[in-house]
């Protein structure tokens, strides 16, 4: 079955700690409570139980804790799944989810219940709605997290907060975060959801290398004879090829035959009491040649082994020659046959290419799994067309439906082996939503090919498959040229009769109404003439835009598609030389603390942030940067909105009349008005705040506090510490994840300019 194939593959015998923490608050109708309780058995099925290998605890919660049962109290899973069938939920007006992970992490996972030292300890938290305070919670699952605690988040139904349960769960979220629209579809998560737990329990198998080595095997067989009519056949026959095997190489053989003329063989031979003749087949097709030939000389040795079958033991070697002249030799030569498959096309194409590919697979309400299967399918085949590795090609997978669920990153595997094995993990969200193929436009362009990844000598390339069509032709085409204008080539596959051809040809770019015709029959005409399949339907003009009639006949495609992609040349400006801003809109925010700074060292903030902003593309269709002071009328900071300013001059002059102000309630200001439209603030437009902290702050939890209402309003936050003191933990709390790119530290404001290049990198990874 599907489950045991999953069991085995990534569960095995590995041990660890889970612990589910479910919601039994009064919003969770008794029977949809009774549905959650059957998912968690049907999940407990997937594990290994006992004392050595998994262990399960179990609470819920509403407004206080209910204990099940600890980590060590069932240790069988016949008694483990009676206790699960034995949960009732108990009543409560609240969701004090912050209260259930501090319980989880206090208790569940201490020794003294059962919690083992050295196995991945992970908590499986279900809700169907927001918890009552988002900031307890987070930071309690922070704390969580901090003592290696695995965090799934579940949320059910329309009433849960996306960006708490992203933030709740374990990075990255695309793997640890799921929803679902109510009770019924926790089953079909149920196995990801195992999946992903088992894989974090489970080591990732090292990375193989493939070797192929390439063995030439001659092989002359001369047989004499004395009686009529005398001749000396030669016959050389491809032997049985060898291979041998390790866990994590296969050698093939090739085998090259040669004919030699004359042909000097000493052949050894060990003779058992019974002696059988070798029997010869040789199928056609058959070379002969006849050659004069004056001599053959055969010595021959042979071996009688010392313990045989009959009574007697005998050792003898004898050595004979003979000769005999005849007129003629016969020759037969056997070929290896061979079979050209459209890999071995379109890997010669490919071989040494380096592409970067994203494929990017419509995941939306509409499709099914098996349209879903045909199009991992596809990306599978595409991929093992693709000469991939660290010097040659790179593949890279996202799903989208009305939000982005991004796979792994052209940058995660190095190999075929470890791409595709990641490839076959990928599963479908059944409750994805509606199509939103501008978000997926925009995902790829910024976050696929962002400027750390992207490299300079590769062709970007977005495969976007997708069997639906979406509601807003403006925003998706606004986001398909803003792609091609920074170089990213969107080959896009229309699949089926619900798809907009019209929508299909903006992304493809495609001004003309394409020749919609049957790419199987036109695929199979191309290539029975000997064409390569590059090009299109009028020669070998390239194209952007595919259609077939079903998931099924996507292979129909693959080999055109990968010879076009391997044959795609670079942009002519790579990722990292073009300007920051132009590849999406962004308002970024300045957040000084300057009251502790004074006005020496305010003067030296702001000369940092003219730097910044003088390597930024300033303007309306790009990057826009707003200064904040608390009091409007404070003739010392002169603080400026979002879009007031058209050009970098205009910023950086108004920086320079700018002394600064307190940090106090300023974050507050930040995540509560500044990018409100009436503020400047643009829909759509990456949210980015800069905040520079002298020292120490004297009330740390409310400046915390305000920057995670922040990063819940996905308002990207970068923190700068000045000073020599210890960072406060809660100053490494404000910040973005991960804290490595979005905490910086210097001892003085002199030590700022040193930090101008790594921060204006990290600003403008995505711009």
């Amino acid at each position: 079955t599907s489950t045991d194939a999953v069991e085995k593959e990534f569960c095995g015998n590995t041990p660890a700690d889970v612990v589910f923490v479910l919601d039994s608050s009064n919003s969770v109708w008794n029977p949809d409570f009774v549905r959650q309780v059957k998912f968690v058995a049907n999940l407990t099925k997937m594990f290994q139980i006992g004392p050595n290998l998994t262990q399960v605890g179990l609470i819920t919660f509403n407004h206080y804790i209910q204990l099940q049962f600890f980590l060590n109290e069932y240790q069988t899973r016949e008694s483990l799944e009676r206790a699960i069938e034995r949960t009732q939920q108990t009543e409560g007006h609240s969701t004090a989810t912050d209260k259930a992970i501090r319980y989880t992490r206090r208790h569940m996972f201490h020794p003294q219940f059962g919690a083992r030292p050295n196995v991945p300890h992970v908590a499986i938290v279900i809700t169907d709605g927001q918890s009552d305070h988002i900031l307890r919670t987070l930071i309690e699952a922070t704390k969580a997290k901090r003592r290696g605690i695995h965090i799934f988040s579940v949320g059910v139904g329309t009433r849960v907060n996306r960006n708490e349960l992203d933030r709740m769960a374990s990075y990255p979220p695309n793997e640890y975060s799921f929803i679902v629209d109510n009770f019924h579809f926790l089953q079909s998560i149920q196995k990801k959801l195992a999946v992903k737990t088992c894989l974090v329990t489970t080591p990732a198998p090292p990375p193989t290398t493939t070797t192929t080595t390439t063995t030439t095997t001659t092989t002359t067989t001369t047989t004499t004879t004395t009686t009529p009519p005398p001749t000396t056949t030669t016959t050389t026959t491809p032997v049985p090829t060898t291979t041998t095997t390790t866990p994590t190489t296969t050698t093939p053989t090739t085998t090259t035959t040669t004919t030699p003329t004359t042909t000097t063989t000493p052949t050894t031979t060990t003779t058992p009491t019974t002696t059988t003749p070798s029997t010869t087949t040789t199928p056609t097709p058959t070379t002969t040649t006849t050659t004069p030939t004056t001599t053959t000389t055969t010595p021959t040795t042979t071996t009688t082994p010392t313990t045989t079958t009959t009574p007697t033991t005998t050792s003898t070697t004898t050595t004979t020659t003979t000769t005999t002249t005849q007129p003629t030799t016969t020759t037969t030569t056997i070929p290896v046959p061979t079979t050209t498959t459209w890999r071995d096309i379109v890997r010669a194409i490919c071989e040494k290419k380096m592409v970067d590919v994203v494929f990017a697979l419509d995941s939306s309400s509409t499709i099914d799994y098996r349209q879903f299967w045909y199009q991992v399918k596809f990306a599978r085949d595409f991929s093992l067309g693709l000469d991939l590795g660290v010097n040659g090609s790179r593949i890279g997978v996202v799903l989208y439906g009305s939000e982005i669920y991004p796979e792994f990153d052209i940058n995660s595997h190095s190999s075929l082996y470890t791409a595709v094995s990641a490839l076959n993990r990928v599963s479908l969200n059944p409750n994805a939503g509606l199509t939103r193929l501008d978000k997926v436009l925009r995902y790829v362009t910024t976050k696929s090919f962002r400027r750390s990844v992207a490299r300079r000598n590769s062709a970007q390339i977005v495969i976007l498959v997708t069997g639906s069509s979406s509601s807003n032709l403006n925003r998706v085409k606004k986001e398909a040229r803003r792609a091609r204008d920074t170089g990213v080539d969107v080959v896009t596959v229309g699949v089926g009769d619900s798809v907009n051809p019209e929508e299909l040809r903006i992304i493809a770019g495609e001004d003309q109404q394409p020749e919609f015709y049957n790419i199987l029959h036109n695929f199979k005409s191309r290539y029975s003439s000997g064409n390569s399949g590059h090009g299109g339907a009028g020669g070998n003009a390239r194209r952007s835009l595919f259609t077939v009639d079903r998931f099924e006949n996507l292979d129909s495609i693959v080999q055109e598609i990968v010879t076009q992609t391997c044959t795609a040349e670079m942009s002519p400006v790579p990722v990292s030389d073009q300007a920051c801003g132009t590849r999406q809109e962004a308002d970024m925010m300045f957040v000084m603390d300057s009251a502790s700074a004074g006005q020496k060292n305010t003067k030296k903030t702001l000369d940092f942030m003219k730097t910044v902003a003088n390597k930024v593309e300033v303007g309306k269709k790009k990057v826009q940067m707003g200064l904040i002071s608390p009091d409007e009328c404070d003739t010392v900071a002169q603080p400026f909105r979002l879009g007031s300013h058209k050009d970098r001059n205009q910023v950086v002059s108004s920086l320079e009349k700018s002394q600064g102000e307190e940090l106090s309630k300023l974050l507050r200001t930040m995540q509560k008005d500044s990018f409100r439209k009436k503020e400047g603030g643009r829909w759509g437009a990456k949210k980015i705040a800069v905040v520079l902290i002298d020292g120490v702050l004297e009330k740390p939890m409310r400046a915390l506090k305000e920057a995670r209402r922040a990063n819940i309003k996905g308002i990207e936050v970068f923190i700068i510490v000045v000073g020599t003191q210890p960072t406060q933990p809660e100053i490494a709390e404000m910040c973005a994840y991960p804290p490595s790119e979005h905490l910086f530290k210097v001892p003085n404001y002199d030590k700022l300019t040193e930090l101008e290049d790594n921060l204006i990198d990290m600003l403008c990874e995505e711009l």
